[in-house]
């Protein structure tokens, strides 16, 4: 499977992860409507704050709240009783598997499968995050949840309170934080170190000038990628396709890392083509793709590790691979694309590798992916559309 080591065969009990029996839809209506009736659930329903689901051992919704039926647009309660959290939201995993939500292999690190499944278990509540990817028409969205599941005791069932809350702005205002405090703080300590030696060696203008407009144009890369994330999300961006080869996309890449530390430059090896390939796409957007998952291979490579880049056609259309020797680990590749994601601790992480999900696939029409394993080591790729390409040249 495009984006992890090979999808091994589906276990016997029909689930990578939670129980995939549900219960008889009989004994679902049954259940629902004893929820509706009971004070104790409506109280629950109606004085919670957040989406409130009821759900009944086999983790299928019972009953939900109103704020929890406006937001998925839901005119009738009825349509969702049966159905699974994830299922319910339109998770993208929640069909990975027959037994739908919770028993992908995506699901053995979702957050709200933990959740429940450990309250279950403790008979005690149990809180976490949930990364979801959710479906909507076309497109896909990113989701960051805040996820409590609480036992309740009702007549002679064991059932869940499920409470989810949106804290997509929270993780927004984390994210700029950390670009903003943090990364372009670092930034703008060297651009003043260079200002500064500037003033003392004027005889080195020329040479301290280059350093100073290269860390000028990551100050204003990283800038624009927040901007350009926004767009995408919202379904504002609006792509302006150009003419240009895939050597002048590698070379622009190229070009980003010449103000990087020279340990991580001396690191990237980008290999030349026999064949120059005209391609119609938005040269911008391609290469600020490429430099993150570059920078994603050199931060997770040892100094004596080599990262290399190169372009390939496959299956006839066009492809950018960045290859690094490591392998990732299976519970880190499971969310490897995940929005707010990271395998480095703090706040405002994980938006590198979601971004060149969210800007190849919805914006450039392409396919992002990676496969990893211990022998081969890691490739990120990017395979564009095959009109992409519009001529070869010798």
């Amino acid at each position: 499977m495009a984006g992890t080591q090979d999808s091994p065969q589906l276990p016997p009990s029909g689930s990578w992860f939670a129980p995939a029996e549900r219960a008889p839809e009989k004994q679902v209506r049954s259940m629902a409507d004893c929820c509706l009736h009971n004070p104790i659930t409506q109280i629950i329903l109606d004085s919670v704050e957040g989406y409130v689901l009821v759900l009944n051992e086999q983790r299928q919704i019972l009953a939900a709240n109103p704020e929890t039926l406006r937001a998925l647009d839901i005119k009738e309660p009825q349509s969702i009783m049966g159905m699974r959290p994830g299922e319910a939201f339109h998770c993208v995993h929640s069909q990975d598997a027959p037994g739908g939500c919770g028993t992908s292999r995506c699901c053995t690190t979702c957050g709200a499968a933990i959740a429940i499944l450990a309250s279950q278990a403790s008979n005690e509540p149990c809180s976490r995050e949930c990364l979801m990817t959710v479906s909507r028409g076309d497109r896909l969205e990113a989701h960051e949840f805040s996820v409590r599941a609480t036992p309740l005791r009702l007549e002679d069932s064991c059932l869940t309170i499920f409470v989810l809350h949106d804290i997509n702005a929270e993780k927004r205002r984390d994210v700029l934080e950390m670009v903003f405090l943090h990364d372009l703080s670092n930034v703008i300590t060297g651009l003043q170190g260079w200002s500064e030696l500037l003033l003392r060696r004027p005889q080195d203008a020329s040479l301290i000038a280059q350093n100073i407009v290269s860390i000028s144009e990551r100050i204003n890369q990283e800038i624009q990628t927040q901007r350009l994330i926004l767009q995408a999300e919202q379904g504002e961006l609006k792509v302006t396709l150009e003419p240009t080869t895939n050597t002048d996309i590698l070379e622009g890449v190229r070009s980003l890392f010449t103000g990087y530390p020279p340990d991580m430059a001396y690191r990237l090896h980008i290999e030349a083509t026999e064949t120059a390939s005209c391609l119609l796409t938005s040269p911008p957007l391609l290469t600020r793709i490429l430099a993150n998952m570059v920078k994603n291979a050199l931060e997770a490579t040892s100094l004596g590790d080599h990262v290399r880049l190169w372009y390939e056609s496959r299956d006839q259309r066009p492809c950018f691979v960045v290859h690094n020797p490591g392998m990732i680990p299976d519970e880190i590749a499971l969310q490897i694309f995940k929005r707010s994601f990271s395998t480095r601790e703090g706040p405002g992480r994980g938006m590198g590798t979601y971004s060149m999900k969210l800007f190849g696939e919805q914006a450039l029409g392409g396919e992002v992916g990676f496969t990893t394993d211990e022998t081969t080591g890691t490739s990120f790729f990017i395979m564009l559309p095959a009109d992409t390409i519009q001529l070869l040249m010798p």
